[in-house]
């Protein structure tokens, strides 16, 4: 007689693996970290506020220029744009991306004002560390490569279609 777990009819769905299930698999075929990397790339966008100066900062740090409600939203013609843009064709240094966008003989508070950028589009979730390292011009010190993610090559989608990054 045989085993009733056995059989199949033609009633019986075919399963579908559970989030969980699947998660398990792909753990178990390419590894926990490359699995989580890969993740991470889809991670939601947030609305990320602006750093405020800190408190030790001097008067005119604190009244320098106006604060973001959202440094994850931008317009097509914000340096922040323009950075990314830079970032979607080639993973680069903060260093290297800022000297693509506003040239190496820039002044050093426009140089440093485009590069603070940079970091706002990292807590934007648009830029991740590839895990490479390499030498800016006139430094002997390893500087991060940093990549776009998923979230930040549909923010480039969204300048170019709407005009703003979300």
């Amino acid at each position: 007689m045989p085993d009733e777990r056995n059989i199949v009819t033609l009633f019986d769905e075919p399963h579908e693996p559970t989030l969980e299930e699947e998660m398990a698999r792909l753990v178990d075929t390419y590894g926990y970290q490359p699995v989580w990397e890969e993740l991470r790339q889809y991670v939601p966008v947030r609305s990320v506020p602006s750093a405020p100066a800190r408190a030790t900062d001097p008067e005119t740090s604190q009244l320098a220029g106006p604060r973001s409600d959202d440094v994850s939203r931008f317009s097509a013609r914000s340096r922040s744009a323009k950075l990314l843009a830079v970032f979607g064709t080639q993973p680069l240094t903060d260093q290297g991306a800022t000297v693509r966008v506003i040239g190496a003989s820039a002044v050093p508070s426009a140089f440093d004002g485009c590069r603070r950028r940079c970091s706002d589009l990292r807590a934007a979730g648009f830029l991740v560390d590839s895990g490479r390292r390499r030498k800016n011009v006139g430094s002997d010190d390893d500087s991060i490569v940093w990549e776009i993610t998923h979230a930040g090559r549909r923010a480039l989608d969204h300048l170019d279609a709407y005009g703003w990054s979300r």
